[in-house]
């Protein structure tokens, strides 16, 4: 057989054709076929002109499963990939979520319609498919902030690789957020955080109590000066209408020094 100018005996064919059956069959995990069969003492130029059809005349005699990239000659076992599936798989069970680039990491390309017909209970969130078993923490916390009369951010008590939009989503879908929303036991602000209606009512007061507060000083600053304006304006007649008199006083003490004379 005559590759690249060069002319390979059919046992030496055969020799590489083992060797890369062997690799292939013995890997669990993605690995370089150059690297390894360099390793074998394979030459490179027969790596490079023979590998690609030994390993796509393997895969289609069914004597090895997985998928190759010819550019730069990574092999990826089948056996490989429904681990990893399965161990995303059981993770999602475990903790009722799974990322979506997880599963594209695997090859699935299209990570929320796969699982939706997988678990057709779970919820396709913005990054994330999750389903119900992520929720009793956050009643949990919802319960405790209406017994306790506060507010609670949701956000602490979700997974943290939820994103801001998965969050916001989640919360809309919730039974408990929407039940207690409805009845009137409290208020969602911000899409992601529960204020109690108890806690609502105090700072409603607070905030009545510091209206109040605040005008009863201004309108005792405004009658303080008022006072002060007055009493200003008072002295300053009482000293302007002091004058004359002293005038007066003047002329009459000339008058009679002048009668006095004559």
């Amino acid at each position: 057989q005559i590759q690249s100018g060069l002319v390979y005996t059919p046992v030496y064919i055969a020799r590489v054709r083992a060797i890369v059956r062997g690799v292939l069959r013995g890997s669990a995990a993605p690995l370089s076929l150059k690297s390894a069969c360099a390793r074998l003492k394979v030459h490179d130029v027969a790596l490079n002109a023979l590998i690609p059809n030994i390993v796509s005349s393997l895969i289609g005699a069914s004597e090895v499963c997985g998928t190759y990239q010819k550019g730069s000659m990574i092999w990826t076992p089948t056996l490989y990939g429904k681990v990893q599936e399965e161990s995303a798989l059981s993770f999602f069970k475990s903790n009722g979520y799974v990322e979506y680039e997880t599963l594209k990491k695997l090859g699935i390309q299209k990570p929320d319609k796969y699982l939706r017909e997988r678990f057709p209970e779970g919820f396709s969130l913005e990054s994330v498919f999750v389903s119900a078993e992520v929720l009793p923490p956050l009643d949990a916390a919802l319960d405790d902030c209406v017994s306790s009369g506060t507010y609670v951010d949701m956000t602490q008590h979700l997974p943290s690789p939820f994103s801001g939009g998965d969050v916001r989503d989640i919360v809309r879908l919730a039974p408990k957020v929407n039940q207690l929303v409805s009845s009137a036991v409290g208020v969602l602000l911000a899409d992601t955080c529960f204020v109690s209606k108890a806690f609502c009512d105090k700072c409603k007061t607070a905030v009545k109590d510091g209206v109040l507060k605040r005008a009863q000083e201004i309108m005792e600053q405004k009658k303080a000066a008022k006072a002060k304006e007055g009493g200003a304006k008072g002295k300053k007649g009482r000293s302007a209408e002091a004058a004359p008199r002293e005038e007066d006083s003047d002329d009459d003490d000339d008058w009679d020094t002048g009668k006095g004379k004559g």
